[in-house]
């Protein structure tokens, strides 16, 4: 699993301005339109459910707050961007 979170981060996605040595260092989905890569993000999409419902399982992927607030549905606030893009906050 390690190693298939580890392809996943450098295929599909892309470091966040934090990343620059700027303290959190996090990552967001890249811009891939084309069919395969959508349907390879949403078989990511299902790998995540799966592994959030395992008892003691962690996926190592560090993706940023926005994107876990988006999947929680919880309102997101000019202060969570504090943590992605430190520049446009």
């Amino acid at each position: 699993m390690e190693d298939i979170c580890t392809e996943i981060t450098e295929v599909f996605l892309k470091s966040t301005s934090n990343n620059a040595g700027l303290g959190d260092s996090s990552y967001e989905p890249r811009l891939l339109t084309d069919t395969i890569s959508l349907q390879k993000f949403k078989y990511i999409g299902k790998m995540i459910g799966w592994a959030l419902r395992q008892p003691n399982y962690n996926l190592s992927l560090d993706l940023n707050v926005l994107f876990w607030k988006r999947i929680l549905k919880r309102h997101i606030s000019i202060e969570d961007l504090k943590h992605v893009e430190i520049y446009r906050y």
